[in-house]
């Protein structure tokens, strides 16, 4: 059972019952049955004494008050395995936790810390910890974790860190490390942590260095959003574990053609580079399943694209393209493809897509409707708006599981015998529930 109050529950609860107090209120209930209870948002100062005597609670949230402090009491629930006091007012001086804890997961994030509570270490079967948004980075002292055998997870972001914490690597079984929104500039300390599978540090500036995570054997994504970089070193081979690589908003204007080596990624973000070309290795990597290269300044997109068989997500816009390679029709695993806002002029058949269900060309330079997707029956969203076409074939009500569609400002003749039949197998999609834009005398 999942209890959840909310200050708007409480404040109308108590406007009906006048007298009765936040916890006479919460209490008149039956809760000693419950598994997981949720007070979020609903101004409480402190954890009313009576959740403490709920011996079947496994899930506690708090998340969004005023607490200040965590009572002694708490050690008494043990049963309860994850504690989320996110969004609240505690300090170091005012937490206490037991060695009889049985807690696995705590969310601490958002709160007053400028140093690790000394009364965590003491949670022996913790896998996971936030500590999000604190002050941590304002302490001289030491991130001491070592007690910690069993951490997993641990999420040490915005917290004004200058630094890789020391310590890290005597977390044996440290999986996930989260280090988003911090002002680190090196990433020395990293080579010891070997057992990390996932990695962020988004929007820190720091330089891609092989002496720190070529080491990193286990890990499967790397995360590094924002981070200033102009260049991937070849040693990014060493990473052959690697499924996911999220690099967006950096300078990259090249990817080392070592990236080709990386057999296991499935996922390659690179939008918002400064990239001109798409090196062939890219096309060796057999797995991958997403590939980003919005907003870069490529031109030209080769034939072997096709040999990415798997590839099911393909974000192409944003550059400079004026025509795309006829091999596409051979993806035939695609189910999104986003070539908005290029130079196209024609496109490519693409009637061997029978799986794609979202197609986005807007803003181009399209002169004719793209024909050839009229026989694939699972598209749901397609934007064609903005680009010169000026026949629409009414044969676009004929799509079964269409959601969306938008064909407005583009160069029709609002008056022809043609466009008024494209318009009325328009309407009847809109009547079946479909989101439709179009030009219709002048107006949408």
């Amino acid at each position: 059972n999942t209890w959840r109050i909310t200050q708007k529950a409480l404040r109308d609860s108590i406007k009906s019952a006048h007298r009765l107090t936040y916890d006479s209120i919460l209490f008149n209930a039956n809760l000693s049955d419950s598994s997981k209870l949720k007070f979020e948002h609903a101004n409480f100062q402190r954890i009313p004494k009576q959740i403490y005597s709920l011996q079947n609670l496994d899930s506690l949230s708090f998340w969004e008050n005023s607490i200040s402090s965590i009572d002694k009491e708490l050690s008494r629930m043990t049963s309860l395995k994850k504690l989320d006091l996110s969004y609240n007012e505690l300090k170091i001086k005012n937490i206490y936790f037991s060695k009889k804890s049985k807690l696995t997961k705590l969310n601490l994030s958002h709160n007053e810390f400028r140093e690790i509570p000394k009364k965590i270490r003491k949670l022996k079967k913790l896998k996971s910890l936030s500590l999000r948004s604190n002050e941590l980075g304002k302490s001289t002292k030491k991130l001491k974790f070592r007690k910690l055998k069993l951490l997993e997870y641990l999420d040490l972001s915005d917290n004004q860190l200058t630094s890789i914490p020391k310590g890290l690597h005597k977390l044996k079984n440290l999986k996930k490390l989260s280090l988003n929104k911090n002002a680190i500039t090196s990433l020395k300390g990293l080579e010891k942590i070997r057992s990390l599978e996932e990695l962020e540090i988004s929007h820190n500036i720091v330089s891609l260095d092989p002496r720190y995570v070529s080491n990193l054997k286990k890990l499967k994504k790397l995360s590094m959003h924002k981070c200033g970089l102009i260049s991937l070193p070849p040693e990014i081979e060493h990473l052959k574990a690697l499924k996911i690589l999220v690099l967006p908003e950096n300078k990259l204007e090249t990817i080392p053609a070592e990236i080709g080596n990386l057999q296991n990624l499935e996922n390659l973000m690179l939008y918002k580079n400064q990239l001109t070309t798409i090196p062939k290795e890219v096309f060796k990597l057999k797995k991958l399943i997403w590939l980003d290269i919005y907003f870069n300044q490529i031109r030209h997109l080769d034939e072997d694209i096709a040999k990415l068989q798997n590839l099911e997500i393909l974000y192409l816009s944003n550059n400079q393209f004026e025509t795309l390679p006829k091999s596409l029709s051979k993806m035939v695993k695609l189910k999104e493809f986003y070539a908005h806002h290029n130079l196209l002029t024609s496109f490519p058949d693409i009637s061997n897509l029978s799986k794609l269900q979202i197609l986005s060309l807007n803003n181009n330079r399209l002169q004719e409707f793209p024909n050839s997707i009229l026989v694939i029956k699972h598209i749901k969203e397609l934007d064609l708006s903005q680009n010169y076409i000026s026949n629409f074939p009414e044969q676009i009500r004929n799509f079964e599981n269409l959601e969306s569609i938008w064909v407005n400002d583009n160069r029709s003749d609002l008056q022809s015998e043609s466009y008024k039949k494209f318009v009325i197998a328009l309407k009847e999609l809109n009547d079946k529930g479909v989101g439709v834009r179009f030009d219709y005398y002048g107006s949408e």
